[in-house]
């Protein structure tokens, strides 16, 4: 096994579906915490 393997970061995606027209709303985070998981909710029932 090789230890050249580096992980500088990870990146959440967060996705849904628009279940009535079919469209994926995505957005991507630097952090998984709770409050970026509200942001994308909020964001997206809004508008």
């Amino acid at each position: 096994m090789t230890h050249d393997y580096k992980r500088y970061g990870a990146t959440t995606l967060f996705a849904a579906m628009d279940a009535a027209t079919g469209r994926v709303i995505s957005c991507c985070q630097q952090r998984h915490r709770h409050q970026e998981g509200l942001k994308f909710q909020h964001r997206n029932v809004e508008g």
